[in-house]
């Protein structure tokens, strides 16, 4: 029987030393082998059909390094891995669940807060709004960077702006060690490169890290997605002049 797959948004992740890694699953284990940081660029493909992994331009020095991207139980994975950028492929059923496991996911009322809202965001270009949203998460000069860098090559793969003035830039980076997001309003928009070439107004920011216990960043990507198509959301995304107007919008929604 042919099983649907789906690509999970292309989900950035930001591996500073790349180092080896396996990919889990219930009665199968496949492990992929990737060049080290100053090595040629690697691209390996793990199948959940043999557990086989296979990979050209690799160089392997020194004794690897493990982690572990965890699956949920009898399901498979493809991790495709270049130049730092993971795609992972989940069946869709999951995805649209979330990766939860059966795990409960909160509200999305519950992962903001008023110092992570913006509503006057003051830079005119994308590349500079990307970095007055990762202001919002308060991280040292350095992370601040490397994040931008991970938004950035994620905006290349395919601009976030998901239409009707949204977008939903996201990334996962070890520069973070739990979910984090923010929210930014940009009057009158600004050229995002959105899907229905609209300006975007405004802007829900996703960073989490490589490796979650809960599974939050997907069923909060989806929550964001469904929250935003809610049909009075963008009016009244407009219309709020306070954070804490913002978050009584998220908690009358109940997504």
């Amino acid at each position: 029987m042919i099983r649907p797959w789906v690509r999970a948004d292309l989900v950035a992740v930001h591996v500073p030393v790349i180092a080896p890694g396996t990919c889990t699953r219930t009665g199968t284990q496949s492990r992929q082998d990737v060049s080290s940081e100053r090595g040629p660029l690697a691209r390996v493909d793990s199948t959940s059909r043999d557990g086989r992994s296979r990979a050209q331009g690799v160089s392997r020095r020194d004794q690897p390094r493990r982690s572990s991207f965890p699956s949920p139980p009898g399901v498979g994975c493809v991790l495709t891995l270049v130049d730092g950028i993971f795609t992972f492929r989940i069946p869709f059923p999951h995805l649209r669940s979330g990766l939860s496991g059966g795990q409960s996911i909160m509200e999305l009322r519950e992962f903001f807060s008023e110092d992570v809202v913006k509503l006057d965001l003051e830079s005119a270009t994308k590349d500079d709004v990307l970095k007055e949203m990762i202001g919002l998460l308060q991280l040292d000069e350095k992370s601040e960077s490397i994040l931008y860098k991970m938004l950035k090559r994620r905006e290349n793969l395919g601009s976030t702006g998901i239409g009707k003035g949204i977008a939903i830039p996201h990334c996962r980076s070890l520069v973070v060690n739990r979910l984090r997001v923010a929210f930014g309003r940009k009057p009158g928009g600004l050229d995002f490169r959105a899907i229905d070439e609209q300006p975007v107004r405004n802007i829900f920011l996703i960073v989490a890290p490589p490796l979650e216990v809960s599974n939050q960043y997907l069923p909060v990507l989806g929550k964001i997605a469904q929250f935003s198509k809610e049909q009075d959301v963008p009016t009244r995304l407009e219309q709020i002049s306070t954070s804490r107007e913002f978050l009584s919008l998220l908690e009358e929604k109940r997504i």
